[in-house]
C-alpha cells in the first residue's frame, strides 16, 4: 500500500453564500441517511439493481451539487467512487460489504469536510491523503478482477487504519479483568477463555466483551454488579461452545432448525448460572439478553422494561461486537466503527433501548 505524507491544503468557499451551504447541506444529510439504508439493504440484496442504482444516483447527485458549488476536493474523491460503484451497476464486479464499508467511510470524510466548511467557510484538510484514496480507487476499477479484492482492502486500510488485521490474530488480551473476584469467577472465566478455540472469529472476544460490558455499565446510574456481569459473558459463551462446530462454523445463512438450535444456549446459560445462587442478576441478563424492546425476541417476548437492565446493555455490546470484529461468517476482518454506530442507530426503539446506545456511543467513541 502506498504510504501517504501529509500535506494540509486549505479550501476557501468563495462566492458560496450562506443559504447555498445551508441548502447543500440539509440535501447532503437526506441522501446520505438515504445511501446508508440503502447499503444495509445491499448486503442481503446485493445483486438488486433498484439498491445499485439508488446508491448509484445518490452519490451522483451529491458529486453534482458539490460541482455547482464548486468544491473540487470532494467532485474529484466522488468522481472516482462513483466510477467504482457504475462497474458494480453493471455487473462487472459485485456490490460486498467491503465496498459498502469503503463507500461509507468516504462519505463520513465528505461529512466531515462539508461541517468544517459550514463553521468556518474553509477547509482544511490533507490533499496527500485524498489524493492517495482517489488513486486506491481507481485501483480497484482499473485492475483486473483476480486482483480486486487487495487494492479494496488496501482502500480500506487507508480509510480506516484501524481495520488493519487478521480479526483471528488481533486484539487478544492478557486479562485482569478478574483479578480480586471470587474463585467461582475465577473458574469461569477461564473456563470461557477455552471457549475461544472453537471458531476463528473467537479469538479476542471474550475480554473485549467484558471491558465495553463494564464500561458501559459504569456509565448510568445504578448500574449492576460488576462480578454478574462478568460472569454472565462468560457463562454465555461457555453456553454458545457447546453448540455444534457444524454450526457454529456454518459459513451459510441458518436454516429455520439450525436457529432453532442456536436458541438453546439461552436455556443451558441459565442453567449454568443457577448452580451459584449469589449470581441471580447474572442470570436475568442471560435469561434477557436475546429479547427485543419490541416484544419481537426470544425466549418469552418481553417488551420494554420487562427486560433486566443487564440484558439490554449485553445486547447492545454483543451487537457491536459482532459488527466491527467479523462476528458474522462471511466477514473475517474488523470493521469500522462508524459501521457500528450507523447499525445500533438503526435498532434503537425496536430492539435496542435508545438512552443506552447514547451512553455506549459516548463509551466506544475515541
Amino acid at each position: 500500500m502506498t504510504e501517504s505524507t501529509i500535506v494540509m491544503a486549505q479550501f476557501q468557499a468563495e462566492g458560496i453564500d450562506t443559504d447555498s451551504i445551508q441548502d447543500f447541506i440539509a440535501e447532503y444529510e437526506d441522501l446520505y441517511q438515504a445511501a446508508e439504508k440503502t447499503i444495509l439493504d445491499l448486503e442481503h440484496h446485493p445483486e438488486d439493481s433498484e439498491l445499485l442504482n439508488a446508491l448509484f444516483r445518490a452519490i451522483h447527485t451529491i458529486k453534482g451539487n458539490c460541482g455547482y458549488l464548486a468544491i473540487t476536493p470532494l467532485i474529484e474523491l466522488l468522481q472516482e467512487l462513483e466510477s467504482l460503484l457504475h462497474l458494480i451497476r453493471t455487473g462487472d464486479m459485485v456490490f460486498s460489504p467491503l465496498v459498502g464499508d469503503i463507500t461509507l467511510l468516504i462519505m463520513d470524510r465528505c461529512s466531515t469536510f462539508l461541517a468544517q466548511l459550514q463553521q468556518y467557510f474553509s477547509v482544511n484538510y490533507d490533499a496527500a491523503l485524498f489524493k492517495l484514496i482517489e488513486t486506491q480507487l481507481k485501483d480497484v476499477f482499473t485492475s483486473a478482477s483476480e486482483l480486486r479484492p487487495t487494492f479494496l482492502s488496501h482502500l480500506l486500510m487507508t480509510l480506516d487504519p484501524s481495520t488493519v488485521g487478521d480479526v483471528a490474530l488481533t486484539d487478544t488480551q492478557n486479562s485482569a479483568l478478574v483479578n480480586g473476584f471470587s474463585d467461582d469467577l475465577q473458574f469461569v472465566y477461564e473456563a470461557a477463555l477455552t471457549t475461544q478455540n472453537r471458531t476463528s472469529y473467537w479469538h479476542g472476544r471474550l475480554d473485549r466483551v467484558i471491558s465495553l460490558l463494564l464500561k458501559l455499565n459504569d456509565s448510568i446510574e445504578n448500574g449492576l454488579d460488576h462480578e454478574s456481569l462478568i460472569a454472565a459473558v462468560c457463562i454465555h459463551d461457555i453456553s454458545m461452545a457447546f453448540l455444534p462446530s457444524s454450526l457454529l462454523n456454518k459459513p451459510e445463512q441458518l436454516t429455520q432448525q439450525e436457529f432453532l438450535q442456536m436458541r438453546e444456549h439461552v436455556p443451558l446459560a441459565v442453567r449454568m448460572a443457577k448452580n451459584f445462587q449469589y449470581w441471580d442478576q447474572t442470570r436475568q441478563i442471560l435469561e434477557d439478553h436475546h429479547e427485543h424492546l419490541d416484544g419481537s425476541g426470544y425466549p418469552y417476548g418481553k417488551q420494554g422494561a420487562e427486560i433486566y437492565i443487564g440484558a439490554q446493555m449485553l445486547a447492545i455490546v454483543h451487537a457491536y461486537e459482532a459488527i466491527t470484529h467479523g462476528y458474522s461468517r462471511d466477514i473475517s476482518r474488523k470493521r469500522p466503527l462508524m459501521r457500528a454506530v450507523m447499525e445500533l442507530n438503526r435498532h434503537i426503539d425496536y430492539q435496542f433501548n435508545r438512552s443506552l446506545v447514547e451512553a455506549f456511543m459516548k463509551v466506544i467513541r475515541p
